[in-house]
């Protein structure tokens, strides 16, 4: 199951709660329309009293008794009872029907936001997955370059060693001719012999 918004949890709370409260009443309702039904049939069944069956054997039984009287108000209470009872089960019922109705079309809400939901993760990690290859390809790229550039920077401090050794090696034979040459500048700028010359 995918986690829901604070939002759509309490609304489903609150149709779960609306439900529960309209089935408590419904059958609260029921039974008390069974129970007056029960009482009805009670009260037929008793029949009329005795005085009211002694009018009827003279000739009398269109004055109705007291009692018979007190009897037809409470079957006529009862049966408006029933009536109100059976009319706001009816709307319960249909509220009932109601709530079911939004309650699946938000559960297929939810569904289809939860696939949703899960389509889009995947896609996430799918293109973080690809991401994240593409990364590592150009950092191994990039340390194979820096292998390489420091290959490089070696071979070409060798060579340059390897050149300064050379250099060092011809140095003295460079510093005497150079110095054969100053001099013999020198000696020609004062008019002294060179004693190569002299020995020649």
């Amino acid at each position: 199951m995918f986690p829901q918004s604070s939002g759509q949890q309490m609304d489903l709370q609150f149709l779960w709660n609306q439900v529960q409260e309209l089935s408590a009443i419904l059958a609260a309702n029921r039974e008390s329309t069974v129970g007056l039904v029960k009482r009805a049939d009670e009260i037929r069944s008793r029949g009329g009293d005795p005085a009211a069956e002694l009018n009827a054997i003279n000739g009398d039984a269109t004055i109705p008794t007291s009692r018979e009287l007190e009897l037809q108000e409470e079957v006529k209470a009862l049966r408006e009872k029933v009536e109100d009872l059976e009319t706001s089960n009816d709307d319960l019922q249909m509220l009932a029907q109601d709530y079911e109705v939004v309650l699946e079309s938000m559960l297929k809400g939810l569904r289809i936001y939860a696939h949703e939901h899960s389509i889009a993760t995947i896609n996430i990690h799918g293109a973080y997955t690809n991401q994240l290859a593409a990364e590592r390809a150009t950092n191994a790229q990039l340390r194979q370059r820096e292998i390489e550039n420091n290959a490089r920077l070696s071979r070409l401090s060798t060579l340059i060693r390897e050149a300064y050794q050379q250099e060092t090696v011809l140095e003295p034979d460079i510093m005497i001719e150079r110095l054969k040459a100053e001099n013999a500048a020198l000696r020609a700028a004062l008019g002294v012999e060179d004693e190569e010359n002299e020995e020649d």
